[in-house]
């Protein structure tokens, strides 16, 4: 018997439109050989995002989830790519071609998950703390179950933000239910993780207030492991909110399907870019590295690259002393 997951997704595959939209991803120039030789990969084994030095209580790991990391928006794609790069090599900006029903939500588009309160407090560590021991001495306190259903409403008032909500509304009505349920488990994740963070002061201090006894402070990194599971479980969850709420202004996403060169999910062109500094300021310099000819990039993301640029970095030309070649041969697979 199919588990309820299982039953909305293949509701959805059938319903879904075949139609494939164009999405950009940014990288380094050193990741260039590995892509032509392998494409796109989930989990490759250096990632951006691996880790994240800034992390804190109220700040969540930007360690990336598996899979690969898609936007709509151009320069967020070439940030993306400068990054990698810690902006010392030309960016490699891919167009991918996708089918909308591979792709997941990107788990910053869920900011709320994190943010744990006490109504009527000010959110802050010490009183999270004692929200965490009371939970784990005393988790019927009404005033415990008053703030998981804060966590709760706040989150979906969140989705709701979405354009298209009541049309995602009408193809799901038990969505929204299960993302209830969802974080009904995530209350006491979002909560761990927070309270991990708190410096040994002021958790001593949350101790003595709570007057519950001894709470052992949970650790950071198995708390941060655990908060990351359940962004990935809730972001497979709200797959159809990924792809009915579109958002042009900056929509993002991920895959866990590889993209390589052909198949539904495919890479229709690569263009190495990076900033170059003339007497009339700062340009883009841009070259075509796949396919051979600008001509070859299918008319829709073609359009769309020229447009996308134009409205967010200026003029879009490629540098015509650089003659272009096809330097991958598709993979037989």
């Amino acid at each position: 018997m199919l588990s309820y997951i299982a039953k909305l997704a293949d509701y959805f595959y059938k319903t879904a439109k075949a139609e494939p939209i164009y999405l950009y991803h940014g990288t380094s120039k050193d990741r260039l050989a590995s892509i032509l030789s392998q494409g796109l990969i989930p989990n490759p084994k250096e990632r951006v995002w691996k880790e994240d030095p800034d992390v804190s209580s109220d700040r969540v790991s930007r360690e990336s989830l598996e899979g690969i990391y898609l936007t709509d928006n151009l320069l967020t794609a070439i940030g993306a790519g400068n990054t990698a790069g810690k902006q010392k090599q030309p960016t490699i900006l891919l167009i991918v071609e996708v089918q909308s029903q591979s792709l997941l939500m990107d788990e910053d588009n869920l900011p709320r998950l994190s943010r744990v309160y006490l109504p009527g407090m000010v959110s802050n560590e010490f009183w999270n703390c004692i929200l965490y021991i009371t939970a784990i001495k005393r988790p019927y306190e009404p005033w415990i179950a008053e703030a998981k259903a804060a966590y709760i409403d706040a989150n979906i008032a969140a989705i709701k933000y979405y354009k298209d909500y009541k049309a995602l509304k009408r193809i799901h009505p038990e969505l929204e239910n299960r993302f209830r349920k969802l974080l009904e488990q995530g209350f006491m994740l979002a909560l761990k993780r927070s309270v991990s963070y708190t410096d040994d002061y002021d958790w001593k201090r949350a101790i003595e207030r709570a007057e519950l006894g001894d709470v052992r402070k949970p650790d950071s990194s198995q708390a941060e492991y655990d908060f990351k599971e359940f962004q990935d479980i809730t972001t497979k969850a709200l797959k159809t909110l990924c792809r009915t709420c579109y958002d042009p202004i900056n929509f993002t996403a991920r895959t866990t399907e590889p993209i390589r060169f052909s198949k539904s999910n495919k890479i229709v062109a690569i263009l190495e870019t990076k900033i170059v500094d003339s007497d009339s300021g700062y340009n883009r310099e841009t070259k075509l590295i796949y396919p051979s000819s600008i001509n070859d990039i299918p008319k829709k993301a073609l359009d769309k690259l020229i447009n996308d640029w134009q409205k967010q970095i200026g003029e879009f030309k490629l540098n015509e002393k650089v003659q272009p070649k096809i330097i991958y041969e598709p993979l037989k697979y």
